[in-house]
């Protein structure tokens, strides 16, 4: 893994299979910037993710795992996309800080916050 940073913020996340949890952030807007059985490496403005293979997650006590702030239509789709797999799930809601969102969870079973601003009003 490169020691240089071009992101802001750097998170490591476990995960049991970094090559089958990538995708998932992909949708989320980062780009895979290098990758080998251990680990997958991914950027996007402000933030470089690593998903680091474990043998099994901790518990994670209700609370997400990972924060990411994505444009509406990404939230949009990332929540329908859950709610074909299962239509009971609620879906974005208004956060006190005055975005919307979803609770999610990446292929490893990683709860991830995903958060998107309001649409500016049509003028």
């Amino acid at each position: 893994m490169s020691i240089a940073r071009r992101s802001g913020e750097l998170v490591l996340l476990p995960v049991l299979d970094p090559g089958a949890a990538a995708p998932f952030y992909e949708l989320l807007g980062f780009v895979v910037t290098s990758e080998d059985h251990e680990e997958v490496v991914l950027e996007k403005p402000g933030m470089q993710l690593v998903l680091e293979r474990v043998d099994e997650l901790e518990k994670d006590n209700g609370r997400p795992r990972i924060e990411v702030n994505v444009d509406i239509d990404i939230l949009d789709r990332v929540w329908r996309t859950d709610g074909r797999d299962d239509p009971t799930l609620p879906g974005p809601t208004l956060a006190p800080e005055g975005v919307f969102e979803y609770r999610a969870r990446d292929p490893s079973g990683n709860r991830v916050r995903i958060t998107a601003p309001l649409p500016e009003p049509d003028r």
